[in-house]
């Protein structure tokens, strides 16, 4: 029974933490299979704390006796528990489902993608205090006995003592620990640099449809200014240069060619017309 308890226990914090890093691959998933996934990671953070509301009800009663180190479990679970509600609202503030009036949506995006890191980092601390219990579930699943070192041999003072055998304590290797921490820190690394690289996207982006913008209104102001300080012959060249030279400097940065709500949250519609940016010259 115990066995079959801590299998499932495993089963569901391996898709947690999978499914989580999934999310951080925007590009790979997509918006709405980013938004059903959110909510299913959701449901099944509610299911493992019922899996533990026994625990989380006894350190509740007794959080000023016990010692240190169940505190800060008690306390980097409160964290965890906070940032996924962070995410899950500031999900469905930003969300397609919902499609509320937002006017600084990427500053209620940058909230959201603060909630997710934090709650990344949070777990990665976790899964070190438990590293031990993962890596011995993961060997009973596979049918393996977990890793054992025999203490350190001592100098025995007593040679009445000398054929006492010394204990062997099961202790996890260090190969062990070097295992599951390196792989989740590699995939958090990798979610994490996905996360940062998207948005390095979007903000250039941004910056090319402002300058995409701009640049035309300037070529205008020239051509006004040219025209009443100058003769037409002279202004007429230097008129339709500007604007050309901006029309054939603009660069395609998606070519996806997303329609709204888009596919991955580079997408941005300035003009209005229900295509992304990105894709297209303005």
């Amino acid at each position: 029974m115990k066995n079959n308890k801590q299998k499932t226990n495993l089963f569901v914090d391996i898709i947690l933490f999978v499914g989580f890093i999934l999310c951080f691959f925007l590009n790979l998933t997509g918006v709405i299979i980013h938004q059903w996934l959110g909510i299913i990671l959701c449901v099944l953070a509610v299911i493992h704390l019922l899996q533990h509301d026994a625990w989380v009800k006894n350190l509740l009663r007794r959080f000023s006796e016990l010692h240190a180190r169940p505190q800060a479990l008690f306390l980097l679970d409160a964290a965890i528990a906070l940032g996924f509600l962070g995410i899950l609202v500031t999900g469905l503030i930003v969300s397609t489902w919902l499609n509320l009036p937002i006017t600084n949506m990427s500053g209620w995006l940058d909230i959201h993608t603060a909630f997710s890191i934090e709650t990344l980092f949070f777990l990665l601390v976790k899964i070190g205090f438990h590293w031990r219990w993962i890596s011995n579930a993961i060997r009973s699943l596979f049918g393996k006995n977990p890793a054992a070192l025999p203490i350190p041999q001592t100098v025995v003072r007593n040679p009445s003592l000398a054929h006492v055998p010394q204990p062997v304590g099961k202790q996890i290797s260090r190969r062990d620990f070097l295992a599951v921490m390196g792989v989740a820190g590699l995939a958090s690394y990798l979610a994490v640099s996905s996360l940062l690289k998207e948005d390095q996207v979007v903000a250039s982006g941004q910056s090319i449809i402002e300058t995409a913008t701009t640049t035309p209104t300037t070529a205008v102001t020239t051509m006004q200014s040219t025209s009443t300080t100058a003769p037409p012959a002279t202004s007429a060249p230097t008129a339709t240069a500007v604007p050309t030279q901006a029309a054939y400097t603009c660069t395609i940065l998606c070519r996806d060619g997303c329609s709204y709500p888009g596919r991955c949250h580079r997408y941005v519609d300035s003009n209005g017309n229900g295509k992304c940016d990105n894709g297209e010259c303005l």
